[in-house]
């Protein structure tokens, strides 16, 4: 009935009106609700006069009249906008008024008054619930009741009850003259019945208008409870006794030695209305007054200027316009020259507040500003000298010492931590120098104890760096460090947890050193928990190293005694010599694997291996490893390619030179230095395999540092980021795909830009690539003024792109870069998370997470879960973001949300069956999962808070096959049976319909039965214009233009279509149907080239690229 209107929230119901908080397309709004009983009722009339009295008060910025009015047959609206507090709320929150801010409410009331009476107009129905109040007290006279009787009866309270009781607090401010006799209904003459204009008819009580004599009496009893802090003027028979001629009640006087304001407040409530003056009178004689409110600052106390007034000068300081920030300026000089006497509490007013605030206008763009700031500069530096010498005053010399020790050993802690501590971080970026290391992992305990458990954050990814260094010296030092640490009690309990975790590998180490220090801090950490958390944490950890079960670990003479056999110095050496620990980490996972299915007493059959490694397993079983020491090799695998990556020969070439190694290039190219613009772009679509080849290689190079200090101060090993970017370069100039040109700036191998990566710190390039991508953003948002807003992360098309109906790539489902076989029937869903580098996917049974590695055939299988516990098969699966959490919904109306970081369930929403069953899941990126059914619902939910949103419906009920952003915030694409629609999640209607018809003569309607159906739709930009292409049973795909819809066409026809000679048809010489889609098409996307690429696959396992 109301589109403007939005979701309800009831504020309260009388017999007469029932009141709702809206939300309108302007902001919150109240609805008040008069049902409709008896349609003789004069409605219109008051209509009108409600309408005329928002005319008329405009211009008057303290009354706040009805905005809008709707009569219907049922009912009355009357719509105002929402107000958070009225004056009886804000009088018991704190902070509570004073008498300052009290007398300028009161000085508002009286002046909305005299705005309304001076253009003829009364409110009525004047209490403090109808006076409203913002957050910096500006008053609103709301709620004028022009509708209701101007007399009530005396012997009867219903007619006050039902009119004006509304807060059930029984106060009565109507004036008293408004309290007449009602007169006999025999001996009342039908010729004088004017009663047309009340709301009820049937009134018997005399009719006339409102007088401004009323709303002075009702201002006064409202301003009374106000002063009385809440203490209630009258109630109705205490106002009829008052009328009658009884004395003053009590309640009627003010509670206060201000003479004036009893004056003012007892001629306002006289019984006698003549004895009342106009608001006009009471303003004029307390002008001289209001100059008090105008020099506010200058007469007020230093409590009321610090803790009330300045808190929004510096507020406005911050303004959008600089007249206001000037001003600002010139009043916070003034108002802190107005503060004598400086609490104890506002001390470091100055520097804590004062300063930081104001600091921002010395650089503000317009000069208005930064003239003001010039000019008040002097005045806030006298005033900061004055408060410092105050607060010298405020303190002995006992507690100015004991503030100075205190403030030298906040220094020292800021110093240490700061300066010190960061700066000694940088010497373990020295690769050459094992001493300085060394001095490193000794002296940090000290400067640790000075910082505290502040410290833990930056030094426990130190200290594990340490343990996978590549001298041995360093190793035993790093495990001293963190004892000494351990000791201190500088670490919480699962950080140590964690270093044991870590260091309990090195007990089968064959270094003496390194198993004393692992055994010392297995026993300081035991000897630091309890006996349950040893048992739990730490025993584990250490009984696969032991000849035989040991329970006092805090004796670390005990622990070295009984630790097995280590691993043999000869083994141990040959393996870090390898040059491929990788591979021999693997081959030796597989061997155990081997060994683990075989029966005991069996001899296992291992799996062939190369011959570089079978002459190092036929070394190594000659100098002693064993089954056992195999298995010690593989618990200290981790450690071993990070010992072995920080051992690789360093660059010492001179800076300057590009260093590119061989074994980051597939294929040599010969490159000279005066052609490396002409370089074509990486296209990739085709770079993924070799970028992520030249990942892992660059990679275990740089494992070994420490990447938050690197970023911060950089390395001298640069060149591996350039040699990946040129590796990628030359890894595809072998596929053969014709690309543009790459722009200037993407070009790292000119000598300018090889220098500059080469000799900034990673930060710093960075920062650089982030401005780049925030610089294209904001061009993107220019090209679409519509809705700069978008929901998704999609590439801009260049201007000028189109999608084409040329085929660029044909792939068939057995001709695939990588393949996983799982007997677990057949996939019903797959969706891409962990940022692409993984894949979900669903069976009727199990859902399982595939791992993709470019450099192999094959997907390795990383996590999976069955559901038949549950009873339950898997219908879809969604990755929100592409994130590490998907979402995967069932059979009954479940949708489960699974993070693979963590076990069990992350979070599980219950559905509703009586919508249907689950067909399809869309998660957006900015926090909310829409669901598809098979009867046409779309249910939102909430991933933040797990509440639904809302929920929509096909007109037809149509069944949901396909959600995707709708690219712009609040809205989604759903593809149907026969349509594809855009629906508005904010008003929940549907905004476009896309249809397929083959005569334009006829209507569009539903047919009983669907011949086609839309199964795969893609929207996105061109030139700021949104586009939608859609595929589906009929094996077309149509491209459809919503901004200009004479531009859309189909873009791909089917195999069977007779094309007639036309500019946009396909024509091919060559007489093969794999030009087209043989088999519904079931998904369609856009990918990321030198330009963009329309991708689209089809039920028969064929994928098509256009371009």
């Amino acid at each position: 009935m109301l589109p403007i209107i939005g979701r309800q929230t009831y504020l309260g119901s009388t017999r007469f009106l029932k009141v709702a908080r809206a939300r309108s397309r302007e902001g919150l709004v109240v609805v008040k609700v008069f049902a409709v009983h008896d349609p003789s009722l004069p409605l219109a009339e008051h209509k009108e006069r409600i309408l005329k009295i928002k005319e008329q008060l405009a211009s008057a910025f303290n009354c706040l009249p009805y905005q809008r009015v709707i009569l219907t047959d049922k009912a009355g609206l009357l719509m105002r906008e929402y107000c958070k507090f009225s004056v009886y709320d804000r009088m018991s929150t704190r902070p509570f008024l004073t008498t300052l801010e009290k007398k300028w409410i009161t000085f508002q009331v009286l002046y909305a008054l005299h705005r309304m009476h001076k253009l003829g107009i009364c409110h009525g129905d004047i209490k403090l619930e109808n006076i409203m109040v913002t957050s910096w007290l500006w008053v609103l006279l709301t709620d004028i009741a022009s509708f209701k009787p101007t007399f009530l009866p005396d012997d009867n309270p219903a007619d006050f009850s039902y009119f004006f009781d509304t807060s059930r607090r029984r106060l009565c401010y109507v004036a008293p003259e408004r309290f007449v006799r009602a007169p006999d209904p025999h001996n009342r003459p039908g010729g004088d019945d004017k009663m047309g204009g009340l709301l009820l008819s049937e009134s018997p009580c005399k009719v006339g208008e409102l007088v401004p004599s009323m709303d002075i009496f009702s201002a006064g009893c409202a301003l009374l409870e106000l002063w009385n802090d809440g203490t209630p003027a009258l109630d109705l028979p205490g106002l009829l006794a008052y009328r009658n001629g009884e004395d003053r009640p009590s309640t009627m006087t003010l509670s206060t030695d201000d003479e004036e304001l009893k004056n003012l407040l007892h001629s306002m409530t006289e019984r006698n209305p003549r004895d009342r003056k106009s608001a006009e009178l009471y303003l004029d004689e307390a002008r001289g007054n209001l100059e008090i409110l105008q020099l506010l600052c200058e007469n007020s106390s230093s409590e009321t200027i610090l803790d009330r007034i300045l808190p929004y000068i510096i507020q406005l300081s911050h303004d959008n316009i600089p007249r206001v920030r000037a001003r600002a300026v010139w009043t916070c000089a003034r108002a802190l020259a107005a503060v004598r006497g400086l609490p104890q509490s506002d001390c470091n007013v100055f520097p804590e507040y004062i300063l930081p605030e104001l600091a921002p206008r010395a650089t503000d763009p317009s000069v208005p500003v930064r003239i003001a700031y010039a000019n008040n500069i002097a005045r806030l530096a006298e005033t900061a000298v004055r408060f410092l010498d105050q607060t010298q005053n405020m303190v002995d010399k006992e507690a100015a010492n004991i503030n100075y020790e205190t403030e030298l050993s906040a220094l020292h802690e800021m110093v240490s931590n700061d300066v010190i501590l960061s700066h000694m971080v940088t010497f373990l970026n020295d690769k050459e120098e094992a001493a300085l290391r060394g001095c490193f992992f000794e002296r940090v305990v000290g400067v640790a104890a000075y910082v505290g458990h502040h410290a833990a954050p930056i030094l426990v990814p130190l200290l594990q760096q340490g343990l996978t260094d590549q001298s041995e010296w360093i190793i035993a030092k790093a495990l001293r460090a963190t004892t000494n640490l351990a000791e201190m009690g500088l670490l919480n309990k699962q950080t140590l947890c964690d270093l044991v975790a870590e260091s309990a590998v090195f007990l089968a180490h064959p270094n003496l050193w390194i198993r004393q220090e692992v055994c010392g801090l297995v026993s300081c950490v035991a000897s630091l928990m309890n006996p349950i958390d040893v048992h739990c944490k730490i025993l584990p950890l250490v009984w696969p190293h032991l000849k035989h079960k040991l329970i006092q670990v805090e004796r670390p003479e005990l622990l070295l005694e009984s630790l097995s056999e280590p691993i043999p110095r000869k083994v141990l050496d040959a393996v870090l010599r390898h040059g491929d620990v990788d591979r021999l980490v693997q081959t030796l996972r597989e061997r155990r694997n081997t060994r683990l299915k075989v029966k005991q007493g069996t001899v296992p059959q291992y799996s062939e291996m190369g011959q570089q490694l079978r002459n190092l397993f036929r070394r190594l079983a000659s100098d002693g490893m064993t089954e056992h020491v195999e298995n010690q090799l593989l618990a200290m695998s981790a450690h071993l390619i990070k010992i072995q990556g920080s051992s690789t020969q360093h660059i010492t070439e001179a800076p300057g030179r590009l260093v590119l190694p061989a074994s980051s290039i597939s294929r040599a190219v010969q490159l000279d230095s005066g052609a490396a613009d002409a370089i074509p772009h990486v296209d990739k679509m085709f770079a993924s395999t070799q970028n992520r080849r030249t990942h892992k290689t660059s990679g275990s190079q740089e494992s070994h540092m420490n990447t938050e200090w690197q970023h911060m101060f950089g390395h001298s090993h640069e060149h591996s980021r350039v040699s990946e970017s040129v590796s990628q370069s030359v890894g595809v100039s072998t596929v053969g795909v014709a690309s543009q040109a790459a722009p200037p700036h993407h070009s790292q191998l000119a000598h300018s830009a090889s220098y500059v990566q080469y000799s900034m710190a990673p930060c710093r390039v960075e920062l650089r690539d982030l401005t780049a991508r925030m610089q294209q953003k904001y061009q993107k948002s220019l090209r679409s003024p519509e809705d700069p807003v978008e929901c998704n992360d999609e590439a801009v098309p260049p201007a000028g792109w189109r999608p084409g109906n040329q085929l660029l790539a044909y792939l068939h489902e057995h001709k695939s870069k990588s393949m996983y076989n799982r007997n677990a029937g057949p996939v019903v869903s797959l969706a891409a998370c962990e940022a692409g580098q993984s894949l979900v996917a669903a069976t009727q049974e199990s859902v399982f997470v595939l791992r993709v590695d470019g450099t192999s055939s094959r997907m390795n299988l990383s996590q999976g879960r069955q559901l038949e516990g549950d009873g339950d098969d898997a219908l879809c699966v969604a990755a929100p973001g592409h994130g590490s959490v998907i979402a995967y919904a069932t059979l009954f109306a479940n949708i489960v949300g699974w993070d693979l970081r963590a076990p069990g369930n992350a979070w599980k929403l219950q559905g509703d069956l009586k919508q249907g069953v689950t067909t399809c899941l869309y998660a957006d990126p900015t926090g909310y999962l829409a669901v598809g059914t098979s009867s046409g619902a779309i249910c939102v939910w909430d991933l933040r808070f797990h509440l639904p949103i809302t929920s929509v419906r096909h007109p037809n009920s149509e069944r949901v096959r396909r959600i995707v952003g709708g690219g712009r915030a609040g809205a989604v694409w759903v593809a149907g049976d026969r349509d594809a629609a855009a629906w508005s999640l904010e008003s929940t209607q549907r905004t476009h319909a896309l249809w397929t018809c083959t005569n334009s003569l006829q209507p569009l309607h539903y047919t009983p039965v669907a011949s086609q159906y839309i199964s795969s739709i893609y929207c996105g930009t061109r030139e700021g214009n949104r586009f939608v292409v859609t595929g589906g049973s009929d094996q077309r795909l149509r491209y459809w233009d919503l901004e200009h819809p004479e531009d859309s066409y189909i873009l791909l026809h089917a195999h069977n279509d007779t094309l007639k000679n036309s500019p946009g048809a396909l024509k091919y010489s060559v007489e093969s149907r794999s030009f087209y889609h043989t088999a519904p098409i079931t998904d369609l996307s856009v990918v990321e080239g030198s330009k963009p690429y329309l991708v689209s696959a089809s039920a028969d396992g064929v994928i098509n690229v256009w371009k």
